[in-house]
């Protein structure tokens, strides 16, 4: 197999099936949505309030990011609440320094990974002066589709580790950040070890490098994989 490039944002599907890897139109960034567009402008709103930590202005933003970005907001200024008995601060905690959407790249063995995390940084763990840190990785997610990405947040840091070398990590802490309009929960939190990351990506990077071109798992991921218009046969069959 050639060297692929893959993005981060493919990795939730990718980890349940490798099926798209046989179609190469499959990999390719597709038409965007209405819902996408909305994600798009939403994250854009996002970005401008973590760079400048000033309040939106609401009044000008249009009807259907309005709630989005305002609850975004929120949980940047505000406390996130307790999950798991651990009570969260408010987002702005976690990036003092925050990196907004970097374009990151790193050779994995046969894969090239792409991607552009909506947020990550570094916090000092300690003395200023010390070398250690927590890499804290943040995805506003604004609709539903999958349930798990935890593939995509465990790629997001990979890259980030690999960018930013030179640093102890002790803990890297995932975050899912909800700013759908429904009331359900707002933010699911991973805190791993380094280690940890690395086995988990290491885990989906061999099933990729593995692929026979012929397996197929299909599951509730399958009405979001891209094989789907290119007639998957397995899909086809459920």
């Amino acid at each position: 197999m050639n060297q692929l490039k893959l993005r981060a944002s493919q990795f939730p599907i990718l980890d349940k099936c490798q099926g798209m890897l046989s179609e190469p139109e499959c990999l390719k960034i597709g038409n965007i949505s209405d819902v996408a567009t909305m994600g798009t402008d939403a994250h854009r709103e996002c970005a401008k309030f973590v760079k400048s930590d000033e309040a939106p202005d609401f009044k000008m933003l249009n009807d259907d990011i309005r709630i989005p970005v305002s609850i975004a907001w929120d949980m940047w200024d505000r406390s996130l609440g307790t999950l798991d008995d651990v009570e969260y601060p408010a987002l702005r905690g976690f990036f003092p320094d925050p990196m907004v959407e970097y374009a990151l790249e790193y050779p994995f063995g046969m894969v090239k990974l792409t991607g552009h995390p909506d947020l990550f940084g570094f916090t000092v763990v300690g003395a200023s002066d010390s070398n250690l840190y927590d890499l804290n990785v943040l995805d506003w997610k604004a609709g539903y589709l999958i349930k798990d990405y935890l593939p995509q947040l465990i790629a997001y840091a990979s890259l980030a580790y690999q960018n930013y070398s030179g640093m102890t990590i002790r803990y890297i802490n995932l975050i899912n950040a909800y700013v759908r309009k429904d009331k359900g929960q707002r933010f699911v939190s991973y805190r791993m070890t380094s280690n940890e990351v690395s086995i988990i990506f290491s885990n989906i990077i061999q099933k990729i490098e593995n692929y026979d071109g012929e397996s197929f798992t299909t599951g509730e991921h399958c009405q979001y994989c891209p094989l789907r218009s290119y007639g998957c046969d397995a899909y086809n069959r459920t």
